[in-house]
């Protein structure tokens, strides 16, 4: 027998010793781990990368229980200890912020360890939520002070066992007396992080289909104890990245998974008693998270792990870790209880070898990677907007959408937790620095891969196709570069922008060439394309958008509006001709207008500019409150290509638009009908003039241009548009 073969033929013999532990019961359990112990002892040299070596060999690293233990040993320079709230013998009372009508109902069923339960209380008082919530605390016969601290705690339900009924019972009764429309089950030996309590009710709030939302846990010392669990073949479970690096990309995204630890999970209540709450055969404790879990799926829900949720888990305090005594013993004969019950279900799971283990494997079919240049900032550009809006409708068509931002792979922080908490994996440094490491690295390949912009493209479509050679790949340029330089050249006469735009314009058409398919937004850039190589894929993508809510008529209303990223280049010039060119004439006529800018990256020309009503604003976080507020907005563009994001965001809002004929090129827009369009200073100050001024047109534009929206950029619309694109790339 070769090496390989007995490698293999070893790790077959660990596989069945491990499942003796759930069906064939004469051999005891000391039994079974003496043998295990000894195969991985005397034959480490074998086995000790083996996923059960690790579990069996690891399980003396669980972090001490005294918290006063130094936290920082860990070697890992990326982690850090949690700052653990002291306990207070002096003043242990605490009132806390609950609702007699919450929305949420948080549980934890308490056995003595008063000084974990009062740190647990003072944590949720100060994370804070903004939503309603009550405490219920289940006192099971606690026989140290428990009882005598927690009467002096304001804001919180008590009850109390008179005897001690274990902790499931302890849980089912919380429920019973809850009034929440969601249960958070929650350990008493924790302490939650600002932002738990929101995010797991959020992420209900956004997915449907969700059944249960577990936290991402932690150990004091900064480690990561469970990003969500895993449930083999055999019903032996495995906390996904125990002792890791809690910052890695892959623990850091929305994901299903087989169960979430019961130390914090949320469940709607409806759908708790619908399943007869946790079940009592594990009456002990253990496995009634994880039956929980898989009776949720069994109707059609899915078992969520959200890492936005955090929580600081002091691993043991209630159960203790030796599972040969105690509490904790339990967990092997509830292992057999749940093997028995779900067989049917576990045949399918992955199987307990010693291959690596793909935590994802039940749920993830295709995965599609999406290429940018930088993180997507949704409240700052319009090419951003699309970026958000393309990566969601992927998810809805069972992708796993992984986001690489190729100039930097920069953790871009609350940009990038906007991603990973809606489900999608995002790539960042330290741990990722480069394309090229990351589709060597992963066990998987992508069927589609999306890039955008040229200069991305450039850097990555040869590596696309050397080592994902059958994924369809689609070249999104945002707007034909060469178009928008080769306009602004021919505005400027600039002979080196010409030379410029020449020289993009050969290489997006060789990108498009060697793609799949190449998406742009409007016909004209679409016919540009085809007339340069008619052998192009070319297709063309709606504009999404979403009607928005408006709450001032026409005499409430007051200025006018310009919204723009200053980072890009036709926004400057607009902004500059506007005010130099196009806002004296309307001064002339209606000196007490206001002009209002809005955007991110203002220049400091812009800034210092001297006129008179004219407020240049920078970001602003809720533009909402100046598109209700304005009359009239302004896009003046003089070069460019695509469309242009600051029509669609007005025409949304119902704030009429005057516009040049480049702004609005593709869009379908009509003049007079959803929008005025202008293009010499006096007509742009004359069409803004009186649409300020007519209160029947301007209602004409209003009502036109919401209902335009509405048939030409919805979701659906755009989701109907990629299905035919990757059905025909399929069929080639």
């Amino acid at each position: 027998m070769n090496k390989k073969k007995q490698f293999f033929s070893l790790c077959n013999i660990e596989t069945k010793l491990h499942s003796l532990y759930y069906s064939i019961p004469p051999i005891s359990y000391q039994n079974k781990r003496k043998i295990i112990l000894f195969i991985h002892n005397y034959l480490s040299f074998l086995t000790k990368n083996t996923l059960s070596y690790k579990l069996n060999f690891r399980s003396d690293l669980t972090p001490t229980n005294d918290i006063s233990t130094d936290l920082s040993s860990t070697n890992d320079k990326n982690l850090k200890p949690f700052e653990i709230i002291q306990y207070d013998l002096s003043n242990s009372s605490i009132s806390l912020n609950t609702s007699n009508s919450p929305i949420i109902s948080i549980i934890i069923p308490v056995f003595n360890q008063i000084e974990y339960t009062w740190r647990c209380l003072k944590s949720i008082n100060e994370a804070g939520s903004q939503y309603s919530y009550e405490i219920i605390i289940v006192d099971d016969s606690s026989h140290d002070e428990s009882l005598e601290v927690l009467n002096q705690i304001q804001g919180i339900r008590l009850f109390h066992n008179e005897k001690n009924l274990g902790f499931i019972r302890s849980c089912n009764k919380g429920a019973e007396e809850s009034k929440g429309d969601y249960l958070v089950f929650l350990n008493n030996d924790t302490q939650v992080l600002p932002g738990w309590l929101d995010e797991l009710i959020q992420t209900f709030e956004r997915e449907n289909d969700a059944g249960i939302v577990g936290a991402k846990l932690f150990y004091p010392d900064g480690r990561l104890q469970e990003a969500g669990g895993i449930i083999f073949h055999n019903g032996m479970g495995m906390n996904v990245g125990k002792y890791d690096d809690p910052l890695k990309p892959e623990y850091n995204y929305l994901r299903e998974v087989d169960y979430c630890s019961g130390a914090c999970i949320m469940v709607r209540s409806t759908l708790f008693f619908q399943l007869n709450k946790f079940d009592e055969r594990y009456i002990s404790g253990y496995y009634e998270d994880t039956d929980l879990a898989f009776s949720i799926r069994n109707i059609g829900k899915k078992v969520l792990y959200q890492p936005m949720s955090r929580v600081i888990h002091f691993e043991g305090v209630t159960s203790g870790t030796d599972i040969k005594q105690g509490v904790k013993a339990h967990q092997i004969s509830n292992g057999k209880k749940f093997y028995r019950k779900w067989r049917h279900v576990l045949k399918g799971h992955t199987h307990f070898d010693s291959q690596n283990i793909n935590v994802n494997a039940h749920y993830i079919k295709k995965r599609l990677l999406y290429i940018d240049a930088t993180t997507p900032t949704p409240d700052m550009d319009s090419g951003s907007i699309d970026s958000f809006n393309y990566m969601r409708i992927f998810q809805s068509l069972s992708f796993q959408v992984t986001f690489a931002p190729l100039s930097n792979f920069s953790y871009e922080k609350r940009y990038t937790r906007d991603l990973q908490k809606i489900g999608i994996e995002c790539l960042y440094a330290p741990y990722i620095t480069n394309l090229d490491n990351h589709l060597k690295s992963v066990d998987y390949q992508y069927s589609v891969v999306l890039i955008s912009r040229i200069t991305e493209a450039i850097k990555s479509i040869d590596l696309i196709k050397k080592y994902c050679p059958n994924s369809v790949i689609i070249f999104n340029p945002v707007d034909l570069h060469f178009l928008r330089i080769q306009r602004q050249a021919r505005l400027l006469n600039s002979y080196k922008l010409h030379k410029k735009s020449l020289s993009l314009k050969n290489k997006e058409l060789i990108i498009a060439k060697k793609s799949d398919c190449t998406i742009v937004l409007s016909p004209i850039e679409k016919e540009i394309l085809l007339k340069e190589n008619h052998q192009l894929n070319v297709e063309i993508i709606p504009f999404i958008s979403t009607v928005q809510p408006d709450s001032h008529n026409f005499e409430q209303r007051n200025g006018i509006l310009f919204i723009g990223n200053f980072q890009h280049p036709p926004n400057n010039d607009a902004i500059v001709y506007f005010i130099e060119k196009i806002w004296p004439l309307i001064q002339e006529k209606n000196p007490g207008i206001q002009f209002y800018i809005i955007g991110a990256n203002p220049f400091p020309q812009l800034i210092t500019m001297p006129h008179q009503n004219i407020y240049v604003l920078g970001y602003v976080k809720d533009i909402s409150k100046y598109f209700n507020q304005c009359k009239v907005s302004v896009a003046p563009i003089r070069y460019g290509a695509g469309l242009k994001g600051k029509i669609r965001t007005s025409l949304s809002y119902g704030l009429p638009v005057v516009a040049s004929s480049v702004a609005i090129e593709g869009m379908g827009l009509k003049h007079k009908s959803e929008i005025l369009v202008a293009d010499n200073e006096i007509e742009f100050a004359n069409c803004i003039i009186e649409l300020y001024n007519n209160k029947v047109l301007w209602t004409q534009m209003k009502t036109n241009g919401k209902s335009f929206v509405e048939k030409h950029y919805s979701m659906e619309r755009c989701r109907h548009k990629f299905i035919n694109i990757f059905d025909d790339c399929h069929k080639t």
